[in-house]
């Protein structure tokens, strides 16, 4: 490559391509810019077909997206609250239904005769009140002083 320092076109620098470019060496400017130009055409053809590939593919995905939800059936599920309130009433049922299976029931013997009553009060006269201590405490002293 030629390079002017001036406008003069007697005066001229000749340039080479420097020989830390293992790639580019020995090669001229215009090698380089044909090659880099081939290079970013196959980038751009590359691109391409990696922006086509995946327009199908999310295509593809939309398309699975779609055919589950038809085939999905529709349940309504309870709000939480409804939901709490229908396990809490399968509970209390399955509760009572558990009692009356396991409940203790002790066998009843029957008998001829009644058991005997036994009074808790042996004397029905026994008077119950609360003692009159008026006498003991205003009554007149007796003389142990």
């Amino acid at each position: 490559m030629i390079t002017r320092p001036s406008s003069d076109l007697s005066e001229y620098w000749v340039c080479d391509l420097t020989d830390r470019s293992r790639r580019f060496r020995g090669l001229s400017f215009w090698d380089v810019w044909l090659i880099t130009k081939e290079e970013r055409k196959t980038d751009a053809k590359v691109r391409m077909s990696t922006a086509v590939a995946k327009g199908k593919l999310i295509q593809q995905i939309e398309n699975i997206v779609a055919e589950a939800d038809e085939k999905k059936t529709e349940i309504k599920r309870p709000g939480v609250k409804k939901l709490g309130q229908h396990i809490r009433q399968n509970k209390q049922l399955e509760k009572s239904v558990e009692r009356q299976v396991k409940a203790f029931r002790p066998e009843r013997t029957e008998t001829s005769t009644p058991a005997q009553v036994v009074p808790i009060r042996i004397n029905a006269n026994e008077d119950c009140r609360f003692p009159d201590m008026t006498d003991l405490i205003f009554g007149e002293d007796t003389g142990n002083e």
